[in-house]
């Protein structure tokens, strides 16, 4: 199933230059990442865990207020027990490089006033300030490292031999979904603002599952800058 989807999204991919009418842009990606999974005790992310995400993104106009977006995005996920008084005594820790490919449907509701024609019937371009949200389909390829050395009980040892058992590498099905808003600098510079978290399916993001709690998919969040440029405006 998961060799069906790659191939789905990788096709989509090589037609991605076909789809642009107006322009299409071109930029890089600068934030962090953050994780919530077996090592938080809640569902939200700790933002003293926040790492590097960097990434590359390529974006072309469907509609006036529809774009598709790919990108591809390296991200480091990290935590540790030890930051959460409750957890000391087990003293987890993990940390997880990951790269993701994906493709995104943008709503941009404001997107279709970007362009318009003149007095003189020509092409013009407004400048906006453009909020948007997104959803799409990806591949995560995660690179694990848990450790557990910290551990001294023999409670859960039976759970880290099976986590061990799961190797150091996964390939991870995500469903990408988030908000943002987009400035126009000039006709062909954009900057935005861009935060995301992605559905995992997977209990296994940190390298963790049947040591901890096997209730509940891990996730993992974006956010950053996005800089883009305006080709063949």
């Amino acid at each position: 199933m998961k060799r069906g989807y790659l191939l789905t999204l990788l096709s989509l991919l090589f037609a991605f230059p076909a789809l642009a009418q107006l322009s299409w842009e071109g930029g890089v990606f600068a934030g962090v990442g953050l994780y919530s999974g077996d090592i938080t005790p809640t569902a939200n992310p700790r933002f003293g865990d926040s790492d590097l995400s960097v990434g590359f993104f390529g974006r072309v106009p469907v509609t006036g207020k529809l774009n598709f977006r790919s990108s591809l995005i390296y991200a480091a996920l990290k935590s540790d027990d030890a930051n959460f008084p409750e957890r000391e005594s087990r003293a987890f820790s993990f940390r997880t490089n990951l790269v993701e490919l994906n493709l995104v449907g943008e709503f941009e509701p404001f997107g279709a006033n970007r362009y318009y024609s003149d007095a003189q019937g020509n092409l013009a371009q407004d400048k906006l300030i453009s909020p948007y949200i997104y959803g799409g389909v990806g591949f995560t390829f995660l690179s694990l490292n848990p450790d557990f050395t910290k551990y001294q009980g023999t409670t859960l040892q039976p759970g880290i031999q099976r986590d061990r058992l799961q190797g150091n590498s996964k390939i991870a099905v995500v469903v990408p979904l988030g908000v943002g808003i987009k400035f126009d600098v000039t006709n062909n510079l954009t900057v935005g603002l861009d935060g995301g978290f992605r559905l995992t399916f997977t209990d296994y993001v940190d390298g963790i599952s049947e040591a901890a709690s096997t209730e509940g998919d891990d996730v993992y969040y974006t956010l950053g800058l996005l800089v883009g440029y305006r080709f063949n405006r």
